[in-house]
């Protein structure tokens, strides 16, 4: 068990919790020597995003046959406990949270080389800063962004109900 691995099982059993199932290792933008691979569920597809703490890549879940969004934490985050225990975190709660504005979380797991990782339901659709920047001239598009701010609105007054405060919510 990697050191990383120890970290992640302590983290949750600070908090009272079962480790997460290991899936099948993901194949990382670094792929390991070839007789180490192993069939994985996921087939990466390539980068969404990123932010600070971690790298969203779309993948293809080959054992249900459904595109999903997977988030992985930064290699140069891997070896510090506290942000590994929050990325952790940040799966458990969203995959607790049931909110039709809400992306789900799949399932939490670990990477061949013992980074977290967690699934969650891929979203075609644009965020709310690339609507803002299309513009809403007439009166049908303004209304029809502020639908969606509102509905935004109700997922964020949802988690705060149960105990959840996000702290780096922002339009993209």
């Amino acid at each position: 068990m990697s050191r990383l691995d120890s970290s992640i099982l302590a983290a949750l059993q600070q908090r009272g919790q079962t480790p997460p199932r290991v899936v099948l290792a993901v194949e990382d933008p670094l792929p390991p020597e070839p007789h180490e691979r192993r069939r994985s569920r996921y087939e990466l597809r390539g980068t969404i995003g990123s932010g600070g703490v971690g790298i969203v890549v779309r993948a293809r879940d080959v054992d249900i046959g459904r595109d999903v969004a997977i988030k992985v934490i930064r290699p140069t985050h891997a070896d510090r406990p506290d942000i590994v225990q929050r990325f952790i975190e940040e799966a458990q709660i969203g995959g607790q949270l049931q909110h039709p504005a809400l992306v789900p979380v799949y399932e939490i797991g670990v990477l061949g080389d013992g980074r977290p990782f967690f699934a969650m339901k891929w979203d075609k659709g644009k965020n709310l800063r690339e609507r803002l920047e299309e513009g809403g001239d007439d009166e049908a598009e303004r209304a029809e962004l502020l639908r969606v701010f509102e509905q935004m609105c109700d997922a964020i007054a949802y988690a705060h109900a149960r105990g959840v405060v996000h702290r780096d919510l922002k339009p993209a």
